[in-house]
């Protein structure tokens, strides 16, 4: 299942070649606004935006980045809103036993598949970025980790300077500390995956996009994961209007 809505990031370095992949979607057509994880983004860096068949340079603006829930925002330079598909969001909250599917694109060794970087980079390397859907179920929604004892880096997170509600946090702190979490039980996700899933849609059996892939949670089986819920997103965008 590939969603219409689905992004891939590439960020690029000085010759235009690919030195990072990432995951999103698109939040707002009509403003031809997507949205990623903070950790996978820096200011100053050069994206390309792959949706579907067509592709996009896009910014990153400083002040659509909130690092206590891990998200920022990224605007497409030169688009026409009736190229872009519409995106199906549900705001309303999860109930635990909802089904979900975590679609994303990740970096695949020794696959034949032809895609971004052998077709539109014409690298020959050994290696393709490709589809990658997990599937689980949602076991709770909780207003913070920091309250479920998760992770000690989070008491840490918890110290820093903010402004308003978000935290400023140096770009190598990986672990945020969300305000609220959806959490899942997942099907075949390892490390390296999991990695490479950050900023994917978490969408539900209908296809409505109602959270952003944000982390494995660490247990010995490493099927527990979490995500920032899509109401974040939409309150993150909010500021473009102000």
């Amino acid at each position: 299942m590939e969603l219409d809505y689905q992004a891939i990031i590439i960020n690029e370095d000085s010759e235009g070649l690919p030195k990072g992949q990432g995951n999103g979607f698109l939040l707002d057509r009509g403003k031809g606004i997507i949205s990623a994880v903070a950790h996978g983004v820096r200011s100053g860096d050069n994206c390309r935006v792959f949706i579907g068949k067509r592709h996009y340079r896009a910014c990153f603006h400083q002040d659509l980045l909130d690092w206590r829930n891990d998200l920022a925002l990224l605007a497409l330079d030169n688009f026409r809103e009736e190229d872009l598909p519409d995106t199906l969001t549900k705001i309303e909250e999860p109930k635990e036993g909802d089904e979900i599917i975590i679609a994303g694109y990740t970096v695949m060794e020794g696959t034949e598949e032809k895609g971004i970087l052998r077709s539109y980079y014409n690298l020959n390397i050994d290696k393709e970025i490709c589809l990658a859907h997990v599937r689980g179920n949602i076991i709770a929604v909780h207003d913070s980790l920091a309250r479920m004892g998760i992770d000690p880096f989070l008491e840490e997170i918890a110290q820093l300077p903010r402004v308003g509600n978000t935290f400023i946090a140096p770009l190598e702190k990986k672990r945020l500390f969300y305000d609220k979490y959806i959490i899942m039980k997942v099907e075949n996700l390892d490390i390296d995956l999991a990695k490479g899933l950050s900023g994917s849609p978490v969408v539900d059996a209908k296809g409505c996009v109602i959270g952003t892939f944000a982390i494995v949670l660490k247990n010995e089986s490493l099927d527990m994961a979490a995500a920032v819920p899509i109401s974040e997103a939409v309150r993150l965008l909010e500021r473009i209007d102000r």
